[in-house]
C-alpha cells in the first residue's frame, strides 16, 4: 500500500499563508468599513441635530415679539454679535435679520459645531417674516 497517494495529502506551507493572507485582507476590509460606517452614522446624527437646532431657531422667531433684540435688523452668520447668536450642545447658532420686500424681515439662521472636531456641515434655513 502507497502511503504517498496524492489524494491524501494536506496543504502545504505556501497554501496556508496565502489562505491566512487572504482571510486576513478580507478581515481587514470589513473592518475599514465598520470603522467608515461609524463615522458616517456620526456625522449624520451631528448633521440632524444642527437642523433640527436650525429649525428650532426658525420656530421662535415665528412666536417672538417683532421688537425683540433678536429680530433687529443686522447680524452675521459668520461672527458671533450680540443679540444675533448663541451656543447650545455643541453648536453656535447665528442668524442676521434683513429688510425684505414689501413689509417684509428676511432671517437667515446657520448653525454649525462649536468643536473643531465635530464632524458636521453647517446647516443654513431662510425664512420670510412680515414686519411692523
Amino acid at each position: 500500500m502507497n502511503y504517498e497517494d496524492r489524494s491524501q495529502r494536506g496543504l502545504s506551507l505556501i497554501e496556508v499563508l496565502i489562505a491566512t493572507l487572504v482571510t486576513a485582507v478580507g478581515v481587514m476590509a470589513v473592518a475599514l468599513l465598520i470603522v467608515y460606517g461609524i463615522n458616517l452614522q456620526t456625522v449624520s446624527r451631528h448633521s440632524t441635530r444642527a437642523n433640527g437646532l436650525a429649525k428650532q431657531k426658525i420656530e421662535q422667531f415665528q412666536v417672538i415679539d417683532p421688537d425683540s433684540p433678536e429680530l433687529a435688523i443686522g447680524g452675521s452668520l459668520t461672527t458671533n454679535i450680540a443679540n444675533h447668536y448663541d451656543e447650545t450642545e455643541g453648536f453656535v447658532r447665528r442668524w442676521e435679520v434683513l429688510n425684505g420686500r414689501a413689509n417684509t424681515l428676511e432671517v437667515r439662521v446657520r448653525v454649525e459645531p462649536n468643536d473643531p472636531g465635530m464632524k458636521s456641515a453647517p446647516v443654513e434655513i431662510h425664512l420670510l417674516l412680515e414686519s411692523n
